[in-house]
């Protein structure tokens, strides 16, 4: 629910993945399926329950009228590309 509203009108579709929370420590914005793959799968510090319950209970949820919720949605980039050009 948390951006839902700004989503649908870029025409993102709704949905768990696409909830975006800010995590304390690095400052990042996560959804949960980021949250697992950067701590669970990568950095090997987390189990997926702990990041589950840390995204859910103590990330901090922008509001509705967040301004990270007035940016353009820009597609995933296609192998080979990057965000800078």
């Amino acid at each position: 629910t948390w951006g839902t509203m700004a989503m649908a009108a870029v025409g993102v579709p709704a949905g768990p993945l696409l909830e975006v929370a800010v995590h304390a420590t690095d400052g990042e914005r996560y959804n949960i399926g980021d949250l697992v793959k950067a701590y669970v799968d990568e950095k090997e510090m987390y189990t997926e329950e702990e990041c589950e319950d840390y995204f859910r209970r103590d990330m901090a949820f922008p509001a509705e009228n967040h301004a990270a919720w007035k940016l353009e949605f820009c597609p995933p980039c296609q192998p080979g590309e990057s965000k800078y050009g």
